[in-house]
């Protein structure tokens, strides 16, 4: 049997609780930054960030980025996965809940022919997707 009943407790969906999974910016407010005993202004300072920047994303008026992810992974030694995972949890959880978006659906064009017969792909003609990328280092990488 694949899937144990004794055990189902294990396997149940995070976004249909009641409430929210915590922001970060509560994590890091109520949890790390006490036990760090850094005041805001060190820790942005340590974080290479503005105090406001910081003070958004304690007071969860801001998500946690890419960017700040790596920050805080970094400076905190997490690793930025571990931020983000938070804020994911965080925004399909209020994803999940009602809401009205005012928002229409766009009719899509058809998709036209280029000189070569084939379709396009968000590419002009003449140009050409490079397999090359910048990491968060800066540097160049390539993915072949």
């Amino acid at each position: 049997m694949l899937f144990d009943r004794d055990h189902d407790h294990l396997y149940k969906d995070l976004y249909l609780r009641d409430e929210a999974p915590p922001h970060p910016g509560e994590i890091l407010r109520d949890d790390m930054l006490p036990a760090l005993e850094l005041s805001k202004t060190a820790l942005a300072r340590v974080l290479g960030i503005t105090p406001r920047k910081l003070g958004l994303l304690l007071a969860e008026k801001a998500p946690v980025t890419l960017d700040l992810a790596l920050r805080l992974g970094v400076a905190l030694g997490h690793g930025p996965r571990y931020w983000l995972g938070l804020q994911m949890q965080h925004d399909l959880w209020r994803m999940d809940q009602p809401h009205e978006l005012k928002v229409k659906r766009v009719a899509w064009a058809k998709a036209t022919k280029s000189a070569k017969g084939t379709k396009s792909a968000g590419v002009s003609a003449g140009t050409k997707a490079s397999p090359r990328s910048v990491g968060a280092t800066g540097r160049v990488s390539s993915y072949r």
